[in-house]
C-alpha cells in the first residue's frame, strides 16, 4: 500500500463551459465538512442549494484510470467526473489547458436534511453536488477554409463575418426544426458554414426575422432582438447583392432545437457602408481556434493549483 498524491496545476484566462446534463460527482460525499463549510450548513434548517463554478482538470497520472478529471472548488480537490464522461472529455479538457485556459463547469451544491430514522438515529445533513458537463464542444483548431458548406459560399461570392467575437442562439421550429434534424442526421464535427438571410415578416406588424440558412435550407433563426442588431446592415448588403456568411457551431445532442452563430456584436462597417468581411477565407490559413479568444481587460486570469490523494495497493491493482 503506498500513498499517490498528483498536483494538477491549470492558470490563464477562465473559459466558462456551458454543459448541458447533469451528472454526479464521485467522491464528493469523502469530502463533506468543506462542502458543508461552503453551504454554511449550520445555518440551513431546509434543504439548500448553492450555484457555482468548478474546476475540471484531467490527471493523467490518476493511478486508477488515466482519463480521470478531478473536479475542484475553491483550489480543493472535492471529487471527479464520472468515469464515463471523463473518458469522452479529458483530451478536450487537456486541449484548453494546453492553450492557457483554466476550463470551469457550472454545478450545484445541495444541501438535504436527513431526519431521523433507524439508520441513523441522529438528524443528519448531507452535501451532494450535480455538475453540468455533458455536450461540450471541442476546442480543437478548425481550418475555416475547410469545413461544410465554404466551397458553396465561396461560388457565390460571399463574405464570411468575424468569427471570433459572440456567439448567438438560432432557434428552430415547424419546417427549420425538420430541416436542421436532417442536416444533423448525417452532419460531422461541430462547425459548418452558413448565410445569413432576411426571412419574410410573419405578420404585417412584425420586423423581419434574420435566417441561417445552409445548402440554401433555412435551419433556423435568430431571435427578434438579436435580428434587430443586424437587420440594417443585412437589408443594405442584399440590396448591394453582397452575401454574408457566418460560422454556425452544430452541438444538438441534447439541445435539438437550435445551434450557436458566432457573429459579432456589432458589425464593422466599410466606407461604403456595408459589412467588413472575409472574401478569401477559402484559402489556407493558420488554424482558429474557435471559443477560444479571451481577450477582454476585464477578465482576469485565474490560477487552479490543488493535490489529489490516493492509496494504491500495487500487488492488487485496487485504488482505495
Amino acid at each position: 500500500m503506498r500513498e499517490v498524491r498528483n498536483r494538477l496545476t491549470a492558470s490563464g484566462k477562465p473559459i466558462h463551459i456551458r454543459g448541458n446534463y447533469e451528472a454526479s460527482c464521485p467522491g464528493a460525499w469523502l469530502h463533506y465538512d468543506y462542502l458543508a463549510e461552503q453551504l454554511d450548513v449550520g445555518a440551513i434548517e431546509l434543504d439548500g442549494h448553492l450555484l457555482t463554478e468548478f474546476a475540471v482538470i484531467p490527471e493523467p497520472a490518476n493511478p486508477y484510470d488515466p482519463n480521470a478529471v478531478a473536479v475542484s472548488l475553491k483550489n480543493r480537490h472535492i471529487g471527479y467526473l464520472p468515469a464515463d464522461i471523463a473518458a469522452k472529455y479529458a483530451p478536450i479538457l487537456t486541449l484548453y489547458i494546453a492553450q492557457g485556459l483554466v476550463p470551469l463547469i457550472e454545478g450545484q451544491l445541495y444541501v438535504r436534511w436527513l431526519p431521523a430514522n433507524e439508520d441513523h438515529p441522529e438528524p443528519k445533513k448531507w452535501v451532494d453536488v450535480h455538475l453540468y458537463v455533458e455536450d461540450i464542444c471541442t476546442p480543437e483548431p478548425v481550418p475555416v477554409w475547410n469545413i461544410p458548406g465554404t466551397k458553396e459560399l465561396t461560388a457565390e461570392g460571399a463574405g464570411l463575418l468575424d468569427y471570433e467575437a459572440e456567439s448567438y442562439w438560432a432557434t428552430a421550429q415547424g419546417p427549420e426544426l425538420d430541416a436542421l434534424r436532417e442536416f444533423t442526421a448525417t452532419f460531422v464535427g461541430d462547425y459548418a458554414l452558413a448565410r445569413l438571410v432576411l426571412l419574410p415578416s410573419e405578420r404585417p406588424s412584425h420586423a423581419r426575422r434574420i435566417g441561417i440558412q445552409h445548402g440554401g435550407v433555412t435551419l433556423g433563426r435568430l431571435s427578434a432582438v438579436s435580428s434587430g442588431r443586424y437587420r440594417e446592415q443585412l437589408l443594405a448588403s442584399e440590396n448591394q447583392a453582397l452575401k454574408l456568411a457566418v460560422v454556425i457551431r452544430i452541438c444538438t445532442r441534447h439541445q435539438p432545437n437550435g445551434f450557436s452563430v458566432l457573429i459579432p456584436r456589432h458589425l464593422g462597417t466599410q466606407a461604403n457602408g456595408l459589412p467588413e468581411a472575409d472574401f478569401a477565407f477559402d484559402v489556407e490559413k493558420p488554424p482558429v481556434a474557435f471559443d477560444l479568444v479571451y481577450e477582454i481587460p476585464d477578465i482576469p486570469e485565474v490560477s487552479i493549483d490543488f493535490e489529489t490523494l490516493h492509496l494504491w495497493d500495487d500487488s492488487e491493482g485496487n485504488d482505495y
